[in-house]
């Protein structure tokens, strides 16, 4: 058993599976613990389609950038739409696909439109990674009820709407080919 890196977490050699860069990046803050890695992540990822939330955030940035490399298209999702262009345009530029999409995820509204308008862009819906994150700007001491409310609906609702609605298009329409969702949290102190 290999230990944990800086660049990913463990890895279950027995297993016989490498971790792919996406993985990696959605699992770095889990870099003292062990992950197996399941044989079926060795498949080929390219042509797939992901939406990521929180896009324009760290997390979500490097997961992006991985999945691209992949030759995954990208709808970015945040709530930030000047960033949010300018990462579809650089992967454009660089040949990948991409579509960006402003949105709140704490709005169910918003939610089907993300996913809508990347059904109508590529006509399918392969993986979804939710990296949203709302990280309050004071310790839940001091937070008024405005800020932990919003916590709650970007981090907590808004992954619940996001798996909702892609888990029913993956499951009616990827009967063969199935489908992913990773969900990354945020801690609040």
């Amino acid at each position: 058993e290999q230990p944990a890196t800086e660049t990913g977490p463990a890895i279950i050699p027995e297993r016989g599976c490498r971790p792919r860069p996406f993985i990696r990046a959605a699992h770095a803050s889990l870099l003292s613990g062990k992950i197996c890695y399941d044989c079926r992540m060795n498949t080929d990822l390219t042509g797939k389609v992901a939406i990521i939330t929180g896009a324009a955030g760290p997390q979500g940035q490097a997961i992006v950038e991985a999945l691209v490399a992949e030759g995954v298209r990208v709808a970015l999702r945040d709530i930030n739409p000047d960033r949010l262009a300018k990462m579809a345009a650089d992967i454009r530029a660089r040949g990948g696909q991409a579509i960006d999409i402003t949105a709140d995820v704490a709005s169910k509204f918003q939610c089907v439109n993300i996913v809508e308008t990347t059904r109508a862009e590529w006509g399918q819906l392969d993986i979804l990674v939710n990296a949203q994150s709302v990280r309050p700007a004071v310790s839940v001491i001091k937070m008024d009820e405005w800020e932990w409310a919003r916590c709650i609906d970007v981090n907590l609702k808004g992954t619940f709407l996001m798996n909702q609605l892609c888990g029913r298009v993956m499951s009616d329409e990827n009967k063969d080919r199935g489908g992913t969702s990773i969900n990354l949290t945020t801690q609040i102190n």
